[in-house]
This record gives structure tokens, C-alpha cells and sequence, in this order.
């Protein structure tokens, strides 16, 4: 039993490995060197595309008993790269009008720094059901919901014109999956907010450079 479950695990880690190291990887360049949410993404595909070539060769390599060539190589390590970025572009600018609360939402994903459209992109191929609430907001939405303006807001529009935060649904959902969305968006380096404002949800937001402290 012990056997299986070993097998088990490694073969979920072995899938999953490369989807944590695209948006965990395009985190942690953002965070500790801030060369822009685009060049942390091409970081995070980089990498990502490096674990995918190797899995590839040993792949290749356990089928056919043989070493692969320098122009397979070459061709092995271009399709990897192809992968990787077909992925990240789909996760970023394809997300289904489903997993949006109205259709203007979904009109100002475009607003959302990248890097949180990755994670959020790349959840929502395994939530389907996954809703996102809000996105970027002003002061003045903040009055119309009967709040106080909170002057150190992510969902606000920074200097690079990218908002920093989202909001999901939790509403409908069972605690353990609305857990392990939390649990998803804290290992991968978001900061994580559960609570209530106008109605429950998850607070999700990017560390910013231009506002230190802010979620």
C-alpha cells in the first residue's frame, strides 16, 4: 500500500512540477528582481522550458533504450520552449467567460498585472468552477460598496498600469476546495486575504515594488 501511495504522490509531483515552477518561478524573479511582470514571465517560461526538455530526453531516452542526437536534442528543446509558452499565453489571455461574476470583468482582465493572470489561468484549468469577483477598482468603488477607501489597495491601478489583486468566490464552494485555492496562491507567493467586505470571498494579490505592504 505504502508502495502505491510512494507512486503515486511522485508521479502527481512529476506532473504538476513544471505548472509550479512556471508561476512560482515568475513570482520569486518579480519579487527579489523586479525586471517587469513580462521579463519575470519569460524567466518563469525559460526555466519551466529547461525541466521540460529534460523530461522529455529521459522520457525519450527509457522508450527507445537510446541516446538522443544533437539535432533531436535541438528539436526536443524547441518543442519544450513551444509548450511552455503556448501554455503561459493560453493561461493568460483565454480565460473562459465562465470564471468571470459579469462579462465586464472579463473585459478588464487585460488591467491585471500578468503574473496573477498566469496563476489565475492556470487554477482555473483545474477549477472550472473557480469565479473571479473583482479585479481593479478606484476610490470611488470602494463608496459605492459602502466601504472605506483603502488607500493601500492592490486592486488599484499601480505605475506599471497593471492592478495587483482579484477576488474569488468562495460562496458554493466546500471549505477544503476554497483551503486549497488559499493553500495554491500562498506556495506559489501571493498574499492571501479570507474575508467579507460586501459579501465572502478570497483576496488575492501580487507583492508590489511601488507599494510596499499593500494587498
Amino acid at each position: 500500500m505504502k508502495w502505491i501511495l510512494y507512486h503515486i504522490v511522485k508521479l502527481i509531483l512529476i506532473f504538476t512540477l513544471p505548472f509550479i515552477v512556471l508561476v512560482r518561478g515568475s513570482v520569486y524573479i518579480h519579487e527579489h528582481y523586479d525586471p517587469g511582470a513580462r521579463l519575470s514571465i519569460i524567466g518563469g517560461v525559460i526555466i519551466t522550458a529547461l525541466l521540460l526538455f529534460i523530461y522529455i530526453i529521459v522520457l525519450h531516452s527509457k522508450v527507445s533504450g537510446k541516446v538522443s542526437g544533437s539535432k533531436s536534442i535541438k528539436s526536443k528543446a524547441v518543442v519544450s520552449l513551444l509548450l511552455v509558452v503556448g501554455f503561459a499565453i493560453h493561461s493568460m489571455y483565454f480565460i473562459s467567460g465562465s470564471n468571470f461574476k459579469n462579462p465586464e470583468l472579463k473585459s478588464e482582465i487585460r488591467s491585471l498585472n500578468p503574473i496573477l493572470r498566469l496563476a489565475v489561468g492556470t487554477l482555473v484549468m483545474v477549477d472550472r468552477k473557480a469565479v473571479i469577483t473583482d479585479t481593479n477598482r478606484t476610490p470611488e468603488d470602494y463608496r459605492k460598496m459602502g466601504l472605506k477607501t483603502n488607500k493601500s489597495s492592490l486592486h488599484y491601478e499601480q505605475k506599471d498600469g497593471y492592478a495587483y489583486a482579484i477576488d474569488l468566490r468562495v460562496r458554493g464552494k466546500s471549505e477544503v476546495r476554497n483551503q486549497l485555492t488559499k493553500y495554491y496562491f500562498d506556495w506559489m507567493g501571493f498574499n492571501t486575504l479570507r474575508h467579507g467586505g460586501t459579501a465572502d470571498h478570497l483576496h488575492v494579490s501580487l507583492p508590489c515594488h511601488y507599494r510596499k505592504g499593500g494587498i
